[in-house]
């Protein structure tokens, strides 16, 4: 099953930086883009070095292709939300 995150829902895991990013690839995190945005998307290998494609969880929202990540955090705790 995969996981359906719900407004309203915290969702937490832990910090991995640098060359330790690739070791999620494939995985649902809470992803801090250079730019200083935080999305959470499925994370995916770029078309560069450095470079990521994050996969939207919703099909109807475009996925972010050729991002630089400041840092991700597998998603491991969904807490849901009284709304």
């Amino acid at each position: 099953l995969q996981p359906l995150y719900r407004t309203g829902d915290v969702v937490c895991g832990p910090k991995s930086v640098g060359r330790h990013v690739d070791n999620h690839i494939g995985e649902d995190c809470i992803i801090r883009l250079t730019t200083g945005e935080q999305v959470i998307r499925t994370l995916h290998r770029g078309s560069s070095a450095g470079r990521y494609t994050l996969r939207s969880l919703n099909r109807n929202v475009e996925d972010i292709e050729g991002a630089s990540v400041d840092w991700v955090a597998p998603i491991q705790m969904i807490f849901r939300g009284q709304t």
